[in-house]
This record gives C-alpha cells, sequence and structure tokens, in this order.
C-alpha cells in the first residue's frame, strides 16, 4: 500500500481538468457562434475557411464594382440622350432651311441655332464626367481642344512630273557651265531612268566632276514642288550677280526633249538665284506638242496647220510658229519665248485681247510641254491658218479633239488605300459602254448635275468595293471632287482612270492634288476604362465610349470645308472662342446635304448609346451571378467555421 500518491484524486483531477476545458471550448463556440475561434480548433479548416473569406469579399466586392459601373454607364447614356435630342432638332432646322419658301434672313436665324446646338453638344462632350471622370471627350486631356486634322495629299500614280524614261540609246549632249566651269553630265543623264526618282538624277549630277571640282562644289541642286509640279532647282554657291548657271543640250530634236524631260522633270525652267538659262542647238524644250482644248465645245482646225502642230521654240530654233487664228481672231506671236510661263502669259493676254476675257483660259498641260486651252463659257473653239514662216517642224500632234463630255470607259478604275491597309480596286465601269457626263456644260445648273451624278456613282462604286464606311467622294462648295476619310486615316488615291486624271485639267480639281478630308473619328480614341467584375486576377471587361464631340460626330470641321460654314461658328462649349465650323445651312443645297450628315450622327450616337445599354444589361447578369456565388460559397465557409449548437450545447 502507497501513501504517498493519491491515485484517484488525481484521476479526479484530471478528469475535472478535461471536462473544465471542454466546457470552456463549449461555451467559446456558444458564445462566438464559431467552431473554429484559433488555428488550434482547426488548422486545415482555418486554411480553408481564409480562402474562401477572401472569395466571398471579393464577390462582394466584385458585385459593388459592377454596380458603379453601371452607374458610369446611366451617366454616359443620359448625356447622349440629350445629344440625340439636340440632333434631333439640328436636323429639323436642316430639313426647314432645305425648303424653298424660306428666305436669306430666315436660313441666317436657323444656322444661328444649329451653330448654338453644335456647341452645346461640344460642351456635353467635354464635361460629362463620373468621379472626375470625362466620359464623352475621346479620353484626351480636359485642356486639349478637338482637332480637325487634313489627310496628307494623294499620291498619284502616273501623273508625277518626273520623266523617268530611258536615255541610254539616245543621241545627245548635255553640259552644265557654272560660270567659266563646263561640266560634261552627257554620260551620267546618259542611262536608264525607269523607275528613278528625281533625286537619283540629282545624286548623279552631283558626282560629275570638271578638273577635279564636283558640280555640287559650285552649284546646289534641289528637288522643288510648286502649284504640283517638281523640278529640280539649280542655285549657283559662289556670291554675285555675276553667277551664272548655263544648261546646254544639243542633239535630235526628239533626243533633246527627252534629256530635258529628265533633266527639269516637267518644266521648262530649272533657274536658281541668280542664274541664267540657255539652250544651243535644235530645240525642242518649248514645242508646243500637246496643245488641246479641254472639257469645253470641240476644236477644228483646217489645211494650213499641216501636221496639227504649233511650234513655239526659243534662241537656236530654225522654225516656229508666228501667229494662228483662233475663233476667227489672228493671234501674232512676235517674239521666241525662254519658258513656257512665258508662252502661255502671252497667249492669254493676246486671246483675252481679241475674243475678250473670260472666254478661253491658258493653262500648262499635265505633262508641263505644252498647253491646254479651256473654253470657260462651253463655246466651240477653232484653230486655223497657222503660219509658219518656214514651216512647221516635225512631231507630235499638238491638237487633239476632245468631247465636252467627261467618259469613264469600260475597265476604268482607280485604287485606294486607307492607312497602312492593303490598296482596294473600285472599278468605275464594269459595262461594255462608256458612261457620259456632261460636266462641263454651259448652264451651270446642268454641270454641277452632272458632276453630282457623277460623284454618286463613285460612291456606288466605293460602296462595291466594300469602303463605303471608310472613303466616301464629295463635292466642294467650289464644285471641285474630293475624298472623305470616315476613319480619320489618310488616303492614298492610284488613279488609273483617264477620265479622273482629266479632272486637273478642267475647272474641277486635279486629281494629283485631291482634296482628302478627315472626317468622322479623327479625334480622341476614345474613353477606355476597365470594370473589375470578378473576385480574382483577369477577371474584368474592358469599355470604351468614343469620342461624342460635334467634330467626330461629322458635325463640324474646317472653315471652307464642303458643307461648313466659311468661318470658326462654334465653340468646345466651355467658352466663347469660335474653333469649329457648324454645318452649313445657309442655303438649301447644303441644308439638303447636311440631313444626311445629321442622319450619320444620329446613328452613331444611337449605336453608341445602344453599347452602352447592353453593356449595362451584361452587368445586371454579372451583378446577379457574383451575388449567386456569393451565397453558396459563404454556405461551403460557414459549414466548416460556423459552430453547430445543437453539438455544442
Amino acid at each position: 500500500m502507497r501513501i504517498n500518491h493519491n491515485i484517484a484524486a488525481l484521476n479526479t483531477y484530471r478528469q475535472l481538468t478535461i471536462g473544465q476545458n471542454a466546457a470552456a471550448k463549449n461555451m467559446e463556440r456558444l458564445s462566438s457562434g464559431l467552431r473554429i475561434n484559433r488555428a488550434g480548433d482547426d488548422a486545415a479548416g482555418l486554411a480553408i475557411s481564409e480562402k474562401m473569406r477572401g472569395q466571398i469579399r471579393g464577390l462582394e466586392m466584385a458585385a459593388r464594382n459592377a454596380q458603379d459601373g453601371i452607374s458610369l454607364l446611366q451617366t454616359a447614356e443620359g448625356a447622349l440622350n440629350e445629344t440625340h435630342s439636340i440632333l434631333q432638332r439640328m436636323r429639323e432646322l436642316a430639313v426647314q432651311a432645305a425648303n424653298g419658301t424660306a428666305t436669306d434672313a430666315d436660313r441666317a436665324a436657323l444656322q444661328d441655332e444649329l451653330n448654338n446646338l453644335t456647341s452645346e453638344i461640344n460642351r456635353i462632350g467635354n464635361t460629362t464626367e463620373f468621379n472626375t471622370q470625362k466620359l464623352l471627350n475621346g479620353g484626351i486631356g480636359s485642356n486639349e481642344s478637338a482637332k480637325i486634322t487634313q489627310a496628307r495629299s494623294a499620291s498619284i500614280t502616273g501623273t508625277v512630273n518626273f520623266a523617268a524614261q530611258n536615255l541610254s540609246s539616245v543621241n545627245f549632249t548635255a553640259k552644265i557651265k557654272v560660270d567659266n566651269t563646263t561640266f560634261d553630265v552627257t554620260s551620267a543623264l546618259k542611262r536608264d531612268w525607269t523607275g528613278k526618282t528625281v533625286d537619283d538624277v540629282i545624286n548623279a549630277l552631283n558626282e560629275v566632276t570638271s578638273g577635279g571640282t564636283k558640280l555640287s562644289d559650285l552649284v546646289n541642286l534641289e528637288k522643288v514642288t510648286s502649284g504640283g509640279n517638281t523640278h529640280i532647282k539649280f542655285t549657283a554657291k559662289s556670291e554675285g550677280a555675276t553667277s551664272s548657271i548655263d544648261i546646254i543640250l544639243t542633239g535630235a530634236t526628239d533626243d533633246v526633249a527627252n534629256v530635258d524631260d529628265v533633266l527639269t522633270t516637267g518644266t521648262t525652267s530649272a533657274v536658281g538665284s541668280p542664274t541664267t538659262m540657255e539652250r544651243a542647238g535644235v530645240e525642242s524644250a518649248l514645242a508646243l506638242d500637246k496643245m488641246k482644248v479641254v472639257l469645253g465645245g470641240t476644236i477644228d482646225t483646217d489645211s494650213n496647220a499641216t501636221g496639227n502642230q504649233l511650234n513655239f521654240a526659243s534662241s537656236g530654233a530654225t522654225s516656229n510658229t508666228k501667229s494662228f487664228t483662233i475663233n476667227s481672231k489672228k493671234i501674232d506671236l512676235d517674239k521666241n519665248y525662254d519658258s513656257l510661263n512665258n508662252l502661255i502669259a502671252d497667249v492669254q493676254s493676246k486671246i483675252d485681247k481679241a475674243l475678250g476675257s473670260g472666254k478661253v483660259q491658258v493653262v500648262a498641260n499635265s505633262n508641263n510641254d505644252g498647253f491646254d486651252l479651256i473654253s470657260l463659257d462651253g463655246a466651240d473653239i477653232t484653230i486655223s491658218n497657222a503660219d509658219t514662216g518656214t514651216g512647221l517642224t516635225n512631231g507630235s500632234s499638238i491638237i487633239r479633239t476632245r468631247s465636252s463630255e467627261l467618259q469613264i470607259l469600260s475597265g476604268d478604275y482607280f485604287e485606294v488605300t486607307v492607312g497602312s491597309d492593303s490598296a482596294v480596286k473600285v472599278n468605275l465601269n464594269t459595262g461594255t459602254d462608256p458612261k457620259k457626263y456632261d460636266v462641263t456644260n454651259a448652264d451651270a445648273n446642268v454641270a454641277k448635275a452632272e458632276m453630282e451624278r457623277f460623284v454618286k456613282d463613285i460612291n456606288a462604286a466605293l460602296q462595291e468595293a466594300g469602303l463605303s464606311d471608310k472613303v466616301t467622294a464629295a463635292l466642294s462648295k467650289d464644285n471641285k471632287l474630293q475624298f472623305i476619310s470616315e476613319t480619320g486615316k489618310d488616303i492614298t488615291i492610284n488613279v488609273s482612270s483617264d477620265a479622273l486624271k482629266s479632272l486637273g485639267e478642267s475647272n474641277f480639281s486635279d486629281v494629283k492634288n485631291v482634296q482628302q478630308v478627315v472626317g468622322p473619328g479623327a479625334q480622341g480614341s476614345g474613353y477606355t476604362t476597365k470594370f473589375q467584375i470578378g473576385a480574382n486576377t483577369g477577371q474584368s471587361m474592358s469599355l470604351t465610349i468614343n469620342d461624342m464631340r460635334a467634330a467626330a460626330l461629322g458635325i463640324t470641321g474646317n472653315a471652307g470645308q464642303a458643307g461648313f460654314t466659311s468661318t470658326n461658328t462654334v465653340t468646345n462649349g466651355t467658352n466663347d472662342i469660335k474653333t469649329e465650323a457648324a454645318l452649313n445651312i445657309s442655303n438649301k443645297e447644303d441644308a439638303s446635304r447636311a440631313i444626311v450628315v445629321i442622319d450619320k450622327a444620329i446613328q452613331t450616337v444611337s449605336a453608341e448609346r445602344g453599347k452602352l445599354g447592353a453593356v449595362q444589361n451584361r452587368l445586371e447578369h454579372t451583378i446577379n451571378n457574383l451575388g449567386t456565388a456569393s451565397e453558396n460559397l459563404t454556405a461551403a465557409e460557414s459549414r466548416i467555421r460556423d459552430v453547430d449548437y445543437a453539438l455544442a450545447a
């Protein structure tokens, strides 16, 4: 028998302690409502529970985010609702202004209201915001204004003035004399220039030497473009009025003409400052070998104009035309000419004196090696009785008959490149018979109507080619053809149609300088944001709200641009500075066209509102789904962490 330890008491005490600890834990669970109050209660369960808690709270916040997103969308959509109302009112004004019963004073009042409504659209676009974030200004900085930019000039294949010819087998000599130093440039020029550029010619000439001196040491050669023409400008580096540059070309007539085309790249003047220009030998640089009447009446010649050539030559020539008769009026030319410009000026002056100003216009032809006669009143022009003195020289026909109709032949087409996209071929006539347009009728209304029909057919061809949403054709206020970028990207036009090229020879636009106007979509890239609509990384959705200001909707443009006011009449809505031109409804023609533009703007706003509404509906479904996920995950987490009162009691 052991008397030092009371085993029974120890057992009782141990059991009491266990019971007290269990009772304490149960009281803790009952009082907290949790089965796991510390990691020791259930280490694995605690880890799982905490992960689930993170998911649950993330889902709840995602639902709140989605609700905030709906609020943002409703703010933007509410603003666009007002923009819609304004556009509908603007359309009413345009329809009213297009009515023939409205007077100029009426239209002026209508124009004033339209200007203010357009400014209000800008104000809505520039000031609509949610939590300080601007929603409708295209995402640009708050201090920036809308930018209406001009796209770059179109590049027109086949109309570049540089004559890329093969001179490798041509019989000629060419020298450039700079003061007292003569450079023989024959070998430099006697090569195949096909596919080469003006810069290639300049590089070749710069390397020519004379007595160890390079041509580039004495002369600056540079490419100059003016009036759509490109030529090489020769400028002596030496100072003083006595500095001179003489360009001497010798050889057969046609050969010299070819060399001159390459050397002067489409002009008869390559004069720098100070320089002089001389040509020796048999000359043809100023031979008028492509005179024609373009787009106005017909042209007749009599037997005295044998070969249909009038030759106007400069110093050294053995034969040149001294006079000719136009519409029974004799034109006497009593001097030689050292440039095509001087020839044109003299012929224009004498024709105006003989026939009266405003009857016939004398212009350089597309190759800058002759001139064209344009009948400004649509009347026929007759050329006869050419007095040549020693007879006409051989050469190409200088008189061509040109119908007053613009003709689109079967197979005519042009190519359009938008931005960096591939070129798209646009067929103008897929039939067998020519399409004819009487665009030079003496009746201006008839001519304009025909030009509008022509533009309508171009737009139909653009639509057939799938480009109607990217490029459209239109008429400027002075009846010039222009191509409009609907995306804001640059347009490149590659023309094969002679009819389109001929526009440059009429009173319409020269297609190589075709006006390209940036239209809708050229402003801000859009307000972009993301909604975190999930509990985890990557569970978000993006939203872009496009620029909804006036310029982006296409209802403002540059002052003087076709269809818009001649001066800036629209502000950004937050100040009084007028920076944009509104749609012009001051005449019924422009007002009628404005209806189409406003319809497009309404469609644009409708599309944007529709997109916002669709996103809002999506977010409402998102909220419902998030709620379901959160509810079920909470139930699972509760089974792990919450206490079972029946068991705890």
